[in-house]
């Protein structure tokens, strides 16, 4: 049987943008824990698209995983595939996605699930840690949610927090 790397979200490593980066957003490390919602709009030029590789490396990988599995557990295997070849394409898919995230950390945010395209941005809210929240597909970062809440607790940011 098959024992690929699975490709997890990895921890977050926090980090601030420069005050004048404009959208250029460099991945230099500068050390913060919390993000404004322009500078999470900010790094969305380069959130987006890394965001969305993860999400096309992680559906490869996953229907390369589901095709290869054995026979008996009633799944196709992969035709003209030998299995060594198979799982050096999981392993290279699985690496692809863990060093997408990796970017996603440096840019100081947490990648948050594999089904949605969720990133969160560590922020402060009335003195407690919170979330700034975004979704693959959404034009800006508009939501938050509290530390301890996730996705179910999300709620929308005040249109004049926004402008």
């Amino acid at each position: 049987m098959l024992s690929p790397l699975v490709p997890r979200p990895a921890s977050r490593v926090p980090i601030d943008l420069p005050a004048n980066s404009g959208d250029d957003i460099s991945m230099t490390r500068i050390r913060s824990s919390s993000f404004t919602i322009d500078q999470a709009n900010r790094t969305l030029p380069r959130v987006s698209p890394l965001v969305e590789e993860i999400m096309r490396a992680y559906r490869e990988w996953h229907e390369l995983l589901v095709a290869s599995e054995v026979p008996a557990a009633g799944r196709v295997v992969v035709a003209d595939a030998p299995p060594l070849k198979v799982e050096g394409e999981l392993q290279r898919l699985a690496e692809h996605v863990a060093s997408c995230i990796a970017e996603l950390e440096a840019v100081g945010v947490t990648f948050r699930g594999f089904e949605e395209g969720l990133v969160d941005f560590p922020s402060h809210i009335g003195g407690r840690l919170a979330y700034l929240c975004w979704r693959l597909g959404e034009p800006a970062v508009e939501h938050w949610h509290e530390a301890d809440s996730g996705f179910d607790g999300r709620m929308r940011i005040a249109p004049r927090a926004i402008a």
